[in-house]
């Protein structure tokens, strides 16, 4: 399955909150990603919308405190099946032990509420830089091998060869 911007763009909670879409380039920066003209994003303009200003308004318009939530939401399809993706950005870490796999749980139930429940893929993306996407891959597996198949830790340029 490939990104479909159509789909992300007409999502029912963008057309309520049309702030929360935004260019995925300016959403890696945000989260870390020193961003180079070899990136595969550099010149890319597709839109996503930003998990964290969803859960941002949703919890000012429900005056309630903030959920958890997933960084990045776009639409994906192949012919006419079509889904939404999640993918958090861990593009900061440089150590591991802080990383818990029932947080990322609790982003993505996070995340399936503020969406509505519309459609949500069952494989969930974690990015990483370059650097440390091993010793991620490596963390993740030995901290719960029993969810490693729904978690996958991949760069960037894994990310844009998987969806774009």
């Amino acid at each position: 399955m490939k990104y479909c911007n159509e789909l992300t763009e007409n999502h029912n909670i963008v057309k309520k909150y049309p702030l929360i879409l935004r260019e995925i380039k300016q959403i890696l920066i945000d989260e870390g990603l020193v961003m180079s003209n070899t990136s595969p994003f550099f010149s890319n303009t597709n839109y996503a919308i930003d998990g964290d200003k969803l859960e941002e308004f949703l919890a000012i318009s429900e005056e309630r405190i903030k959920n958890k939530s997933m960084d990045l939401v776009f639409g994906i399809k192949n012919n006419s099946n079509h889904k939404f993706q999640l993918v958090e950005l861990k593009l900061r870490s440089t150590t591991f032990h802080h990383l818990d796999k029932s947080s990322f749980l609790g982003k993505v139930l996070g995340t399936k509420n503020a969406l509505g429940g519309n459609n949500i893929n069952s494989d969930y993306y974690i990015v990483f830089q370059d650097t440390v996407i091993q010793q991620a891959r490596r963390y993740l597996f030995r901290a719960n091998p029993r969810l490693n198949n729904q978690f996958k830790a991949v760069n960037i340029d894994g990310l844009y060869a998987k969806f774009f």
